[in-house]
């Protein structure tokens, strides 16, 4: 006969996928650090100088031996400058010079790091150059005001240029803070330089179940999966009969349903609409 049965469900899984990217600048914020140099005389005092592409003394800070232990920590505060600074170390004794470092320091950008967010995880990529590694990296909740995630970066992490952070809180502003490293091996000198970034959580429709990049809601009612269909697309901008791609997704959700006893037969955006219209024209 050819007939075609309506089949009625009692629920209906509704998801609506969010992402966001939000960043800002800072001033540039490096600290220098290095070994007591020359080894063969015995500086009282070191100098560090900064002058920009043009030759310009934009930073000038001395600092005494007595204050290595055991290295010397000394930090610059710069405007970002794609064209570079001079940065110059010099021993002195007694006013005298005895031995002078002089290396080119160009900022690491901000357009170098990228973080994209979802409703409960956050993506951090960067690109930099050969010396450099990213070193650590930190997130700060600014409404609790605490540190929600730290972590220092293993080599085989920081080569990937990404990384991670799940479990967060949707709607919720945090700063990014990341500190990436510059060796210069044979002036013995390692350059940190502290990064900073803000982003927000997506925030889910009231309501609605957040994980990832998705928000979730279940809608009880004896509806067609046409009807679902419609259905779920009348709730938000841009929702939709769920679509569960991977099987951590299917966990998550049987998993809160189960937890609230929830075990329903219910649509999602699974269908055999290709497949039939393919037989149907097979028929014809």
């Amino acid at each position: 006969m050819g007939g075609t049965e309506r089949l009625w469900l009692f629920a209906s899984l509704c998801q609506l996928v969010l992402l966001t990217c939000e960043q800002h600048s800072n001033p540039v914020e490096v600290e220098v650090r290095f070994q007591s140099f020359p080894s063969s005389q015995d500086p009282d005092s070191y100098t560090l100088t900064c002058r920009t592409a043009s030759n310009h003394l934009v930073y000038a800070e001395a600092v005494d031996h007595s204050a290595c232990s055991p290295q010397c920590k000394m930090s610059l505060r710069l405007v970002e400058d794609q064209r570079g600074y001079k940065i110059t170390l010099r021993a002195s004794r007694n006013d005298t010079a005895l031995e002078a470092k002089t290396f080119n320091l160009i900022p690491v950008s901000l357009s170098s790091l990228h973080v994209y967010s979802t409703t409960t995880s956050a993506l951090l990529t960067w690109k930099l150059h050969r010396q450099q590694s990213l070193s650590s990296l930190s997130l700060y909740n600014t409404h609790s005001q605490s540190i929600t995630h730290i972590s220092s970066m293993k080599p085989s992490e920081a080569v990937k240029s990404q990384y991670t952070v799940t479990g967060l809180q949707p709607g919720t502003r945090f700063k990014v803070k990341v500190v990436v490293t510059t060796l210069l091996k044979q002036l013995n000198v390692t350059l940190k330089q502290r990064l900073s970034l803000s982003m927000e959580t997506a925030q889910c429709p009231p309501d609605w179940l957040a994980n990832g990049r998705s928000c979730y809601t279940l809608r009880r009612g004896g509806l067609t999966w046409s009807e679902a269909l419609r259905s779920c697309k009348r709730l938000a901008a841009g929702s939709h009969l769920a679509d569960l791609k991977t099987p951590e997704d299917v966990l998550y959700v049987s998993s809160h349903l189960l937890s609230h006893n929830n075990l329903l037969l219910l649509w999602t955006g699974l269908n055999d609409q290709q497949v039939r219209r393919g037989t149907e024209e097979n028929r014809q």
